[in-house]
């Protein structure tokens, strides 16, 4: 029995020697938020600590800047001004050299009735009266060769001692008012500017032609460029206008197109073929294009349907199976600019009207690097009206050079065309890039 309590501790560790058990998961979830809780303050103390000493500096240094400008601050009297007499007055003085020395000048002799001498014309504030015993402190730049000052050499045996200034003007708000010139501000600038356009549209109409339209039509990155010229009403506002080439485009796909076609024509007049597109209907004037649309037939208006005329069973050359539609514009904004920020880099807000003047109308195949006329849109407006908001960062390379960057959108407060009524709402995205100059 014995034996078996002294193996106990043996027994114990050789039957648990590779015993583990691992903790329930859930214990380390209620640990964790401990731990991540138990910050230790140090950046907070090393925070404070260093506010405490930059506060304590900052004081000091008003403390010591305060006293400084007092000693520098000179006492002054009126000039000649007659002392009454059993006026003891003392000057004390720092002789150069000898700065902690004190220099003093007594006269205990009854001043001598003299005739009133005017006083020198100063300021209130600057004339001190004279009470008993008086002591003038002396600025050591004044006495520094004290003999050689008239009135500070021994006056034992005259009868007053008068201590003479030299007579400080004022300096008053009008002289510097009168010497200072304000640059005058650049009333105009010439601005050239360009930027890539990328155009889009949506619908507010429930009409499923319209959604297939706009689903297989693909806007095309456009361009636009041009110079404006700026007024500067004031320092915030400017106003300004200019002239602007703008080119809008998209792709019609699924519309495939052949050449060979005139000699089947027998048409006396008219197109042969219309196509319906977002932008309006566009009208064929090549008697030598054949088109034909599988994907959407109904966006093809013609007598040559497809189970009417065939254009691989007449052996007509295939052109492409995409058509451009290509429209150009003169652009003549008005616009504010008003300048939020006014530093190295200015930012505006920029907000105006575009009247848009149509030039160009052109719809076309492309193969093999060329261009196969197809015809024009039509109903397109002579004179579209937009607005647009944009927002303007502005780097002055110099005083009158500035590179300017402005995104903006634009969009069109009437179609293209007025004689679709599909609810379509056409608008552009812009960035515009240039340099300016003012004068």
């Amino acid at each position: 029995m014995a034996d078996s309590r002294a193996n106990i501790d043996l027994v114990f560790r050789n039957g648990l020697k590779d015993f583990e058990v691992l903790p329930p998961s859930e214990i380390w979830d209620n640990i964790h938020p401990v731990i991540k809780r138990r910050k230790s303050p140090l950046p907070l103390l090393r925070a404070a600590a260093a506010v405490a000493v930059i506060v304590s500096l900052g004081f000091l240094a008003y403390r010591w800047s305060m006293e400084a400008s007092l000693d520098l601050i000179p006492e002054s009297v009126a000039e000649n001004q007659q002392l009454p007499s059993s006026v003891a007055a003392t000057v004390t003085s720092v002789i150069s050299g000898e700065k902690n020395r004190n220099v003093r000048v007594v006269s205990t002799r009854p001043v001598n009735t003299e005739p009133e001498i005017s006083p020198v014309s100063l300021p209130e504030k600057e004339i001190i009266p004279v009470s008993e015993k008086v002591s003038y402190s002396v600025p050591s730049y004044l006495l520094t060769d004290y003999q050689s000052v008239k009135g500070l050499q021994n006056t034992s045996d005259r009868k007053n001692t008068k201590v003479v200034y030299p007579e400080i003007k004022p300096v008053t708000y009008e002289y510097f008012q009168e010497n200072i010139e304000m640059p005058a501000m650049d009333r105009w600038s010439v601005t050239a500017m360009a930027s890539p356009t990328y155009y889009s549209q949506f619908t507010s109409s429930g009409n499923d032609l319209a959604k297939k339209l706009m689903e297989s039509d693909q806007t095309r990155v456009s361009y636009t460029g041009g110079v404006s010229l700026a007024y500067r009403i004031n320092s915030r506002f400017s106003i300004q206008s200019g002239l602007y080439y703008s080119t809008l485009g998209q792709e019609m796909n699924g519309i495939t197109a052949y050449s060979g076609f005139q000699k089947y024509d027998n048409s006396k007049g008219g197109p042969n073929f219309k196509v319906l597109t977002a932008n309006g209907t566009v009208q064929t004037n090549n008697s030598d294009i054949f088109l034909s649309s599988y994907s959407l037939p109904e966006r093809i208006l013609t007598y040559f349907t497809n189970d009417i005329f065939d254009p691989v069973k007449a052996s007509l050359s295939y052109v492409s199976s995409t058509l451009f539609q290509d429209m150009s514009f003169l652009e003549l904004p008005v616009v504010v600019r008003y300048k939020v920020i006014d530093r190295k880099v200015d930012l505006n807000l920029i907000g105006g009207m575009s009247y848009n003047f149509l030039l160009g109308n052109v719809v076309y195949a492309e193969k093999d690097g060329g261009r196969y006329p197809v015809g024009t849109t039509e109903g397109l407006n002579d004179v579209s009206l937009s607005s647009s908001l944009g927002m303007g960062m502005e780097y002055n390379l110099s005083q009158n050079l500035s590179l300017n960057l402005e995104p903006t959108f634009r969009y069109y407060i009437n179609p293209f065309n007025s004689a679709r009524s599909t609810g379509l709402h056409p608008y552009s995205l812009g960035v515009f890039s240039g340099l300016a100059y003012k004068f």
